[in-house]
């Protein structure tokens, strides 16, 4: 039997976001390694596996590089939940600022307890 995505015995996902080389790679890899068991996340891993036909990241996204980074969206949540399913806590490491943050974190069902957004050494922490 598959536990309930928003069962509060499941392990939670921490979220680490925030601007390129802020420090996200660093704090969520020290944050996994203190838990009992737990995932590093990486949500660039999905870019990098685009090998012909990837999409320019820029600050003005084409609709091609729209709909790759919603598709690593989905694949992030999609790998955490399976993790989370497992009896893993996730720390998921991806770049998801501004309105697309609100609207990942209310499209998923399950337990988030926490964001970390790093903004160039800044730390802003918001619990759920």
């Amino acid at each position: 039997m598959t536990p309930s995505p928003t069962n509060q015995t499941n392990p939670p996902i921490i979220l680490i976001t925030g601007n390129m080389a802020s420090g996200k790679s660093t704090v969520a890899q020290a944050l996994a390694e203190r838990l009992p068991k737990s995932v590093h996340l990486r949500g660039d891993v999905f870019r990098r596996m685009i090998i012909n036909g990837q999409a320019e990241m820029t600050f003005d996204l084409s609709e091609a590089a729209k709909e790759q980074l919603q598709l690593r969206y989905d694949l992030g949540v999609t790998v955490a939940k399976r993790f989370v399913d497992a009896g893993f806590t996730v720390v998921y490491q991806d770049i998801i600022i501004g309105s697309t943050l609100n609207a990942q974190i209310s499209l998923n069902p399950f337990r988030i307890i926490g964001t970390v957004l790093l903004i160039i050494g800044v730390i802003l922490i918001q619990k759920y």
